[in-house]
């Protein structure tokens, strides 16, 4: 007999930035089981945002990938837009897109769920780079921002999608991100489903952390699995504080059955319940856009 599972996309979503994210931890469980179909309904949904649809959308073609059957009911046109289900902007398939052009959304608040290939071979790393090109080329249109802040949004897309390329050991990442001109904000999800931060750490020799917590602890903090000096502010631990110390952001970051949130005000690492466990490496990212001269990505990056 066949498994199935139907998720009901909630109607809309609160602004407060953990909402979305905690909706998306309660399908989890579900959707961690071994299925043979995945039927996502859209027809209660009136607003989506990209901390719910980004890591559900990367879930759901890795499942995809695995041979599970992903059907999709009451698509919007908005969805349509983005690329929810299409193979159209699965950029991990090199053949399919040998130029790269996303002229269509300079005039969007948005751009499409992009899936990038996360391999180290020189073609896709050179394939990787135009992308990113390409997206940052958009969001600069699109922004209409000063150069100090698009520096920083710029480091940390490129800095958080390197770690899936160093760290992942599966074949894509994924990327997509909105932008709110009347709440002043930018909401960035980049995910991927493959090994975790704890076992990244435990493959390199270099660190041997018990669990899920201890590695986001090690991550965050700034032991690299790297040879380099430990001191420096590489990574996580840079565009963290690059975010909430700087631009006054908040933070998510959630790999195996352990999670940490930042903000200006605070900082904290949970551990919770394993059939909740996002099986690779979750970042939600909220922006602020406010005008911000002190901002420099240098007080962040030459330490």
């Amino acid at each position: 007999m066949q498994k199935k599972l139907t998720v009901k996309v909630p109607e809309r979503f609160e602004d407060n930035f953990g909402d979305a994210i905690n909706k998306f931890l309660k399908i989890l469980p579900d959707l961690n089981e071994d299925l043979d179909e995945i039927i996502v309904d859209f027809g209660q949904n009136k607003f989506i945002v990209p901390h719910y649809i980004g890591p559900l959308c990367c879930l759901l073609k890795h499942k995809k990938n695995q041979g599970t059957k992903i059907s999709i009911l009451n698509e919007s046109t908005y969805l349509q837009a983005i690329h929810f289900q299409s193979d159209f902007l699965d950029l991990s398939n090199l053949e399919k897109h040998q130029s790269i052009s996303f002229e269509y959304y300079e005039g969007k608040t948005y751009l499409p769920i992009i899936h990038f290939p996360s391999s180290i071979l020189k073609q896709q790393a050179e394939f990787r780079e135009n992308v990113l090109t390409a997206v940052n080329s958009i969001l600069k249109k699109q922004l209409n921002l000063p150069i100090n802040l698009l520096s920083g949004i710029y480091y940390m897309l490129d800095e958080l999608t390197q770690n899936i390329v160093d760290h992942s050991a599966i074949s894509f990442g994924t990327v997509f991100l909105q932008f709110y001109p009347e709440k002043k904000h930018l909401d960035l999800s980049i995910c991927d489903m493959g090994k975790g931060l704890l076992q990244s750490y435990l493959d390199s020799g270099k660190h041997n952390p018990k669990s899920n917590a201890e590695a986001i602890n090690f991550a965050v903090y700034g032991k690299s699995t790297k040879n380099i000096p430990e001191s420096r502010g590489f990574g996580l631990n840079t565009t963290r504080n690059m975010l909430t110390k700087g631009l006054k952001g908040q933070f998510f970051m959630m790999t195996g059955n352990g999670f940490f949130i930042q903000s200006f005000e605070k900082e904290e690492i949970i551990s919770i319940n394993e059939t909740f466990e996002f099986k690779g490496c979750m970042l939600n990212l909220r922006i602020p856009l406010y005008k911000n001269d002190d901002f420099t990505i240098n007080s962040y990056t030459d330490l």
